[in-house]
């Protein structure tokens, strides 16, 4: 499974918000991410709990989001579990501006440590090389979008920042998330 089978990710972002459900796609994701890179078991109803928990609802989530969100968990699993570890960030497509790409990018990075710091409670990171990625992903999530424009260089640069975002994740994965050795064998 692909994220091209999802809904494109305006449709998931008008649903979300729909549904006052106060998180963009990219944040999503990202959240997903940081929990799985923290250490969360790769536990159906762990990631869904911890999400529930990050969202501040308690309500149920309408069949259509909820079968989203499962499909959005089990690419994502996917993708950590494989052979060859290949992120794939859920951003707006390359038609959409630099800057909207470049807001979900720091989306993105936002809601990772707001999943990694989630599990680990915030606690100080003793790994040098994970603190300096985690820093990384905090000066991205503050990305100053008045300082990106539409021209190939800053195509370049949102291509570099995605690219650097990818292998940061697989990094603090590779230390404190679970390998696929641990994963469960069915994903719902």
């Amino acid at each position: 499974m692909k994220y091209n089978e999802l809904m494109t990710y305006d449709e998931l972002q008008k649903l979300l918000d729909d549904n006052q459900l106060f998180i963009t796609v990219a944040e999503l994701q990202g959240l997903l991410m940081g929990l799985y890179s923290a250490g969360l078991d790769f536990d159906d109803l762990s990631w869904k709990k911890q999400l529930l928990k990050q969202l501040a609802t308690s309500d149920p989530l309408p069949e259509i989001i909820d079968a989203e969100l499962r499909k959005i968990n089990s690419i994502l699993c996917e993708m950590i579990t494989a052979n060859i570890f290949g992120l794939d960030l859920l951003l707006p497509d390359d038609t959409s501006s630099t800057v909207a790409r470049g807001e979900a990018l720091g989306y993105w990075c936002q809601g990772f440590l707001l999943g990694y710091m989630q599990l680990t409670e915030n606690t100080e990171e003793s790994e040098e090389d994970v603190a300096d990625s985690l820093a990384d992903m905090e000066e991205i999530s503050n990305i100053d979008l008045d300082t990106i424009g539409s021209t190939e260089a800053d195509e370049k640069s949102l291509f570099e920042l995605t690219e650097h975002i990818k292998v940061t994740a697989q990094l603090i994965h590779s230390v404190h998330g679970q390998s696929p050795a641990n994963k469960n064998e069915t994903l719902h």
